[in-house]
């Protein structure tokens, strides 16, 4: 005997067209959702510069008197030169944290040129 509203031979009820057809446009309408909420993101474009830049630092961070020193350590990264302004002075203590294994430095200098500066034998 056939029960009313079964499909004969299984466990799912027949429903109404109207029925299936909501159910149809809210499944579509959360895919919608969810897709518009994927590609509405803001993707930023990585250049090849800037990938080799997080690997190693190709960067001079210039640090001028009352500037803050301690957040351009912070920033350097690797093979990075932060150069400070002739003459300023820059109060610490300062904290030079540790920025993984690289053979590369991040330099530290004046911004005097290497000519002006004595020589290493005086």
């Amino acid at each position: 005997m056939r029960e009313s509203g079964r499909i004969p031979g299984s466990f799912i009820r027949a429903q109404s067209p109207a029925r299936s057809l909501r159910l149809l446009l809210l499944c579509g309408l959360l895919l919608s959702v969810c897709l518009l909420l994927t590609f509405a993101q803001k993707r930023r474009t990585v250049t090849t510069a800037e990938r080799q830049r997080r690997v190693v630092g190709t960067k001079t961070i210039n640090v001028r008197a009352g500037d803050n020193l301690q957040k351009a350590i912070n920033e350097a990264i690797p093979g990075d030169t932060i150069l400070l302004e002739a003459g300023a002075s820059f109060t610490g203590p300062f904290t030079l944290p540790n920025k993984g294994v690289s053979s590369e430095w991040i330099t530290i200098r004046t911004s005097t040129l290497d000519s002006s500066l004595p020589s290493s034998s005086t």
